[in-house]
């Protein structure tokens, strides 16, 4: 029996130390991209002159309290949990513009790319979403709860 273990100690010493068997360190994955960055983003004043020209919808993505407490003037309301679902609603030739109140477009990039998988390539997130809109001086307006 001896001289059965003699082999195996010496595969076991030989694995321990690098050689056969020996376990690779394991590699951490790579941090996926952020897929909010690959939306489009457009400023108040590029947003601003395409709806003055009939060229652009404003698509408010918040909370029915948030669009009703306060909205940019002439946006209309379509949740960002909705926007791929109500997308038909929408014209598919001009362009649609979203907005929140998130820090980095968060929920209007979202929105974005649920529109854009139903066709609307014409869809970007307004930099700096309400607030951008309200310092740039433009027009707000409220909806009184139903």
């Amino acid at each position: 029996m001896l001289k059965h273990l003699i082999p195996l100690a010496a595969v076991l010493v030989i694995g321990g130390i690098g050689g056969i068997g020996a376990q690779a360190q394991p590699v951490k994955p790579a941090q996926p991209a952020d897929p909010l960055a690959a939306a489009p983003r457009i400023s108040a004043a590029e947003a601003k002159k395409a709806i003055d020209a009939g060229q652009a919808v404003l698509v408010d993505v918040r909370s029915a309290p948030a669009y009703q407490a306060e909205h940019a003037k002439g946006a209309i309301h379509i949740p960002i949990e909705q926007a791929y679902a109500r997308a038909d609603e929408l014209p598919k030739d001009r362009l649609i513009i979203t907005y929140c109140a998130c820090s980095a477009e968060q929920s209007s990039a979202g929105a974005v790319l649920e529109l854009r998988k139903k066709g609307h390539e014409n869809a970007a997130a307004l930099l700096g979403g309400l607030k951008a809109w309200k310092d740039a001086g433009y027009g707000v307006e409220w909806q009184p709860a139903p």
